[in-house]
């Protein structure tokens, strides 16, 4: 931590990216309930002992991104107090959107916040990152994964799931690699890949999916998909089993 009035003097010297040896830091405890952006509950500051070289042969991660799964954020599982990294497909921008290109974004140092009873990620203050389709290793990887969230629906009313790798390719009948690949020969234009996906609208599939405690006692209705399966005999079944278990409108 460097103190406002010696900002000026790394304002220059210091940029984004750069890593460093620090010798001889001094060492304070965080304040208790204050939002954490390191796991760690010291914070280091600066003496006139300190000294401060930049390293040339730094082999770690670059950004020292650590994701957490979507899930630990919408059962509340993951601290409020503590930073979150996430990284997701943007899948609307409302008016500001531009053009048809696939967008990924990384936030980095986030806070989770509750609103009317339903967690969301947001910025804190000065200290947060959002990455918009850089050019790193973290989004190139995240775009060889599915992560595509779907609505179904039965009798009863719609369902939003998310589907990942494994059903992607079950679905879709290929591989999260021959996807992008697909997707790259085309430019990044998502008009290609609607097409595919919407080849699946009104077809019949049996979903097993993960019901958390959030969902039940926040009435949230987005699920992530457990098992598949386009099998018409256990398609039938399934359906015989739900007709029979409701309630019978004859009179005796």
């Amino acid at each position: 931590m460097v103190s406002k009035q010696n900002l000026h003097r790394f304002k220059n010297v210091v940029n984004d990216g750069m890593t460093f040896y620090i010798r001889g830091p001094n060492f304070a405890a965080l304040k208790t309930g204050s939002f954490k952006l390191t796991l760690h509950d010291q914070k280091s500051t600066s003496v006139q002992q300190t000294v401060i070289t930049e390293c040339n042969d730094f082999s770690g991660s670059v950004f020292g991104f650590s994701f957490v799964d979507f899930q630990t954020v919408l059962s509340l599982t993951h601290p409020q107090d503590t930073y979150v990294h996430v990284i997701g497909l943007v899948v609307t921008i409302a008016e500001i959107q531009q053009d048809n290109r696939r967008i990924v974004g990384i936030l980095q140092f986030g806070q989770i916040n509750v609103w009317r009873d339903r967690p969301n990620v947001n910025t804190y203050f000065t200290s947060s990152k959002l990455f918009i389709n850089y050019d790193i290793d973290e989004i190139t990887n995240f775009n060889k994964r599915f992560m595509i969230p779907i609505r179904v629906q039965n009798n009863i009313g719609t369902l939003t799931l998310t589907m990942f790798k494994r059903e992607g390719k079950y679905m879709l009948k290929q591989s999260a690699k021959e996807f992008v690949q697909k997707m790259s020969e085309h430019g990044d234009d998502v008009g290609f890949y609607p097409g595919k996906i919407n080849a699946l609208k009104c077809l019949k599939f049996a979903f097993k999916i993960y019901v958390t405690k959030f969902n039940v006692s926040n009435k949230n209705n987005q699920y992530d998909i457990d098992r598949i399966s386009d099998d018409k005999t256990l398609i039938e079944q399934l359906e015989n089993k739900f007709t029979e278990s409701q309630p019978s409108n004859s009179r005796s």
